[in-house]
Parts: C-alpha cells; sequence; structure tokens
C-alpha cells in the first residue's frame, strides 16, 4: 500500500518535472524566436530576448491581424518588425531625451547614428534594410530633392557631385566594392538628398482605404522642406471590414528614436483610426497616402 507521504512527495516531483519541461520549452521557443529574428532583422541589437506587436499589444474587442496570406513579402516582413520593450525613452542624437518611456506606445527597434534621423528618413532606412536583406540593393533608385535619379550601380561606379544650382548626379570615378558599408553609405546620401516632397515622388500616391503596412502618410508645405511622415507598421480589423491603424513616426526637427507615438492611457493599444490619422500632421497644405515605388506591386 502506497503511503500518503511518498504519494506527496513523488506528486510534488511530477510538479517539478513538469514545471521544469515547460521552462526548457519556452526557452527552446524564445531562443528560435530570437535566431529568427536575427536573420530577418540582422540589425537586431538584443540576442536574448525580441518584442514585436504580439508579444506587447492588445487588441480592441473584435479585432484581429491581417491574414499574412493577403499581404505580400513587405507588408509581412513590416508587420513583424521589432520593437523594444516598455522601458525603453525615445532618445535624441545630442544624448537628450525626447520622451520618457510613459509617453510614447513603444520605440521601434532600428538602431541609428546621425543627424539624418528625423520623420522623412527612417522609411528610407528601412527600406533600404528590406533590400539588403533580400539582396536587391540594385534596386534602389531614388529621386532626390534636386538633381537627377541616384543608382546604386553608378553609386559604385562614381562619386556625387553638384551643379551650381546644387543639383546632385553621380560623376564616373573609380569603382567601389558592392560592401554592406557601401550600401549603408548610399542609403545615408539618399537620406541627405531627401525632403517631404521628394520621399513623395518616390511613391505611387494610393486611396486611404487602400492603405496597408508599409505605406506611408505624407504632408508638405510648398517647397517640400518642411513636413510629417507616418509610417503605417501594423493594422488591425474588424468583421465589419473596418480598420485600425499602428504608426511609426519621428520627429520632424531633430534626429531623435524612431517610436509608436501614445494615443490613449493604455500603452498597449496604439491603435488609431484613419481620421485620428489624418488630424496629426502640422503641416497640411499638401497630403497623401503613398506607396514606395520599389514595393507597390511586389511580391
Amino acid at each position: 500500500m502506497i503511503k500518503k507521504d511518498n504519494l506527496y512527495v513523488s506528486s510534488k516531483i511530477i510538479l517539478l518535472a513538469l514545471i521544469i519541461l515547460l521552462s526548457i520549452i519556452s526557452v527552446s521557443n524564445s531562443q528560435t524566436l530570437v535566431e529568427t529574428y536575427a536573420k530577418q532583422y540582422p540589425f537586431i541589437s538584443m540576442d536574448d530576448t525580441v518584442f514585436t506587436f504580439y508579444t506587447e499589444f492588445e487588441l480592441p474587442d473584435g479585432y484581429e491581424y491581417p491574414n499574412p496570406v493577403n499581404l505580400n513579402k513587405f507588408q509581412n516582413w513590416i508587420i513583424n518588425f521589432p520593437i523594444w520593450h516598455q522601458y525603453k525613452k525615445v532618445g535624441i542624437w545630442d544624448g537628450g531625451i525626447e520622451f520618457e518611456p510613459d509617453e510614447v506606445s513603444r520605440v521601434v527597434h532600428l538602431p541609428w547614428h546621425g543627424h539624418l534621423y528625423r520623420d522623412l528618413n527612417f522609411p528610407l532606412r528601412i527600406l533600404g534594410e528590406f533590400l539588403f536583406l533580400n539582396k536587391k540593393q540594385e534596386q534602389f533608385v531614388f529621386y532626390p530633392k534636386k538633381g537627377d535619379s541616384l543608382f546604386y550601380s553608378d553609386w559604385l561606379n562614381g562619386r556625387p557631385m553638384y551643379t551650381a544650382r546644387k543639383e546632385v548626379f553621380i560623376e564616373p570615378d573609380i569603382p567601389k566594392k558592392p560592401t554592406e558599408k557601401e550600401f549603408y553609405k548610399y542609403i545615408h546620401f539618399c537620406m541627405q538628398e531627401n525632403n517631404y516632397l521628394s520621399l513623395s515622388q518616390n511613391c505611387t500616391e494610393i486611396k486611404e482605404n487602400e492603405l496597408m503596412p508599409g505605406d506611408l502618410y505624407i504632408t508638405w508645405n510648398r517647397n517640400g522642406m518642411r513636413g510629417n511622415v507616418y509610417l503605417i507598421l501594423n493594422m488591425i480589423y474588424n468583421n465589419k471590414d473596418e480598420k485600425l491603424f499602428a504608426i511609426a513616426t519621428g520627429s520632424p526637427e531633430e534626429a531623435c528614436d524612431y517610436y509608436i507615438p501614445k494615443f490613449n492611457d493604455n500603452r498597449n493599444l496604439p491603435w488609431i483610426s484613419i481620421n485620428k490619422l489624418k488630424e496629426l500632421p502640422t503641416e497640411k497644405l499638401n497630403s497623401g497616402f503613398f506607396r514606395f515605388n520599389l514595393i507597390n506591386g511586389s511580391d
């Protein structure tokens, strides 16, 4: 006959074994996720944990994420973009703080360096990361604010020059190797030659009911030098096909972390309607919804 004490001990051993097993499974799944993200988002700087929309944010009642089958490759890559943990501040290039953690929903996990990282240039960096990941660097064609179209192939075989009217062009020069470092130099040069109007000219304008992850809402003033840019980072919908969006933006004034704004008391509910999105910009003379030409119609 089994004694109660022995049965109690055996039950504790079994329970402990189950806890250990579940912990191993959890760690294994976490490691698998980290390894997957290291391949899909090689710029990620955390090697033990991954934070995403699916681990951090809540959904309003009746809403769900889009089916990945209905999204193209770029859109699927965007909705899974890594974000920072809830304690990350929005830092400024000069070392200051733009926002405390509880003043935003989350910071987007995209390391950056330099004064060019304002709201209008982060989308170019993200586009460049996607093209580099898929070995399509040569497709990064950019229409600058002044001058000829910029091609990565020309960049590798030339050097940037300017006319007396400050129009940029590439002059043939000693060829450069197509390294990762050289591609990032090219991206940063495109960022340097960008403004709000030229960013829109690198895109195809779309209707607001066509808005998808990876698309942009761009506004600009008369000369295109001032404006606002918002990237659709994710979206959700209900059975009435009503859509809500999560956006990412930066500062139009100075370089700072890319972040997801906070719109209510719950930081874990970053969702807004398209009408709310249209109320956000400070510059509204010209505006539109846009999709990168390089992504429009992609698989």
